[in-house]
C-alpha cells in the first residue's frame, strides 16, 4: 500500500499487508517477492484481514462520524455504542 497515510497504517498495525514507499520499484519488488515465497505471510494476512475488516468497515466509519456530530451538537447525549445501535436497529 502506497502512499503512506491512513491505509497503510491500518495495513501494518493491523499486520494485514505490506507497505513500499511511493516509487520505489525494489521495495516492491522485494515484497512481491516475500509474499510470493511465503504461503505463511499469506495466510497470516489473510486471517489478519478477516479479522480486521469489521473495524474498518464503511457502517462502522459512519456510526462513528455520526456520533462525532451528534455529540457536536448535543455534548453528552450521544456515545458512539448508541449510534451503533441505532444503525443496526435502522438495518444499516
Amino acid at each position: 500500500v502506497t502512499p503512506k497515510g491512513e491505509a497503510s497504517r491500518i495495513v501494518l498495525e493491523e499486520g494485514v499487508g505490506l507497505w513500499t514507499p511511493s516509487g520505489d520499484l525494489s521495495a516492491l519488488t522485494d515484497a512481491i517477492c516475500r509474499l510470493e515465497e511465503s504461503s505463511e505471510l499469506r495466510e497470516r494476512f489473510s486471517t489478519n484481514s478477516r479479522s480486521a475488516a469489521p473495524r474498518h468497515s464503511r457502517e462502522r466509519q459512519a456510526g462513528e462520524m455520526m456520533a462525532c456530530l451528534h455529540a457536536a451538537v448535543a455534548p453528552g447525549e450521544v456515545s458512539i455504542e448508541k449510534s451503533k445501535s441505532r444503525s443496526a436497529a435502522a438495518g444499516d
